[in-house]
């Protein structure tokens, strides 16, 4: 393709007067910022869930996919935002699997706590980011001791009974 006046302008209106520097730019207001990668990266923890994330940052998924894949900093927190969300849905459903989920409910004349088993959501999520977690965990040579990851997730699951009874405490005050 031949050098036109067009292309030779843009490229020296891309350099500027700075002999070839790079310019600053302002960044674009519906584009990435600071405070939007931070909450991403909070919202993917909280939900595993990469769509969920997006809407909350006030961006487009596939910008989501196209920052991760240009900037290994973002990549690098998506990481591990998405194993630390993992080890919270983990447990979460570990929790619930071993105690179960009450929900209020009206037998005969009397209202009373019923315990239910229904995770099928929350295991689709597990399965679909089983792989690319497991692949982090080997990456980061994360061998743990069985006895210290089984005393580990006992102290998580104590902590998360403590949270829910503070919550609950709370809610009925």
């Amino acid at each position: 393709m031949a050098d036109t006046d067009t292309e030779s302008d843009l490229r020296r209106n891309y350099s500027g007067d700075n002999a070839g520097k790079p310019q600053r730019r302002k960044p674009r207001r519906n584009g990435w910022s600071k405070k939007k990668q931070r909450l991403f990266l909070e919202t993917l923890v909280e939900t595993c869930n990469v769509t969920a994330a997006a809407k909350a940052a006030g961006i487009s998924g596939t910008c989501c996919y196209d920052l991760r894949r240009r900037d290994p900093v973002f990549r690098a927190g998506w990481e591990e935002a998405l194993v630390r969300g993992y080890d919270r849905l983990e447990l979460a459903l570990l929790d619930r699997a071993i105690n179960g989920t009450g929900r209020q409910a009206i037998v005969g004349d009397k209202e009373m706590t019923v315990i239910t088993y229904n995770d099928g959501a929350g295991l689709r999520l597990l399965l679909a980011h089983r792989e690319t977690v497991l692949r982090i965990r080997r990456r980061e040579n994360e061998a743990d001791d069985p006895d210290e990851v089984f005393a580990e997730l006992k102290s998580r699951l104590a902590e998360m009974r403590a949270r829910e009874s503070a919550d609950g405490a709370a809610s009925d005050g």
